[in-house]
């Protein structure tokens, strides 16, 4: 098996250690081909607490609790940004990364890259989003390779099309007042920072640290190649991110 496009050979997933899973799994989508950056998407993906709604019973909680507080705060809820009140904050992080999400995040989402903790934000952000352009990415994504998450996907599916499932009726009906919540405040200028340009020359340093030191070498070599790739990015393309909220 190759490792990010770069004729890596990698052990089997029987004895990878931390570092050489994270190298097996970005061996299924390339860094190169990735919209954003890798560091942006894992703080979103974090930022969004994923945990809180992997599961349908916490998806339900989850979002119950925020259509209370934004129902109940509504007079300082529509305020923001000019007010801000703590019991509120996530409902803030939320704008925040609403602003942001578009096809080109979900697509780096539905990759692989970011194994089913990318599958539950993309499902997350597409519910609370829902659009028909998000069909084809949410489509890609494998009930096979992520059993106990495809359920976020099919329900994101179902409401990008408008269509009720039995099974999920309480959290569709929570997720549309959610949806209604959130409709009425203006979402902050932010958006994700672009991926780095791939480069040659970084890939072979990659490869040749990975041949000779293994797996921790190889990533230590990516986190520069990705740094030095930004830092040519930031100077050709001023300004290139929003403020965040």
């Amino acid at each position: 098996m190759t490792c990010l496009g770069l004729g890596l050979s990698i052990p089997s997933t029987g004895y990878l250690n931390g570092y050489t899973r994270r190298l097996h799994l970005m061996s299924n989508a390339k860094v190169g081909d990735m919209n954003f950056d890798h560091d942006d998407v894992v703080r979103m993906i974090t930022d969004l607490q994923y945990i809180r709604v992997m599961k349908v019973s916490g998806a339900k909680q989850r979002t119950a609790e925020l259509v209370r507080d934004a129902v109940e705060l509504k007079s300082v809820f529509e305020q923001y940004p000019m007010v801000r009140y703590e019991p509120l904050d996530y409902h803030y992080v939320l704008l925040k990364y609403l602003a942001a999400f578009n096809t080109d995040v979900l697509a780096d989402l539905c990759s692989g890259m970011y194994s089913w903790r990318g599958i539950v934000i993309a499902g997350w952000l597409a519910c609370l989003k829902p659009s028909v352009e998000c069909m084809d990415h949410l489509s890609s994504v494998s009930a096979i390779n992520y059993p106990d998450n495809f359920w976020f996907i099919r329900l994101a599916i179902a409401e990008a099309k408008g269509q009720p499932l039995a099974e999920h009726a309480v959290l569709q009906d929570l997720l549309a007042q959610l949806r209604a919540c959130l409709a009425p405040i203006s979402l902050p200028d932010f958006s994700l920072k672009s991926a780095p340009s791939p480069s040659p020359v970084g890939h072979d340093a990659v490869r040749a640290a990975y041949r000779s030191g293994g797996a921790s070498a190889a990533l230590l070599a990516l986190k520069k190649v990705r740094s030095d790739g930004q830092l040519r990015n930031d100077l050709n393309t001023p300004n290139s991110r929003g403020k965040l909220a």
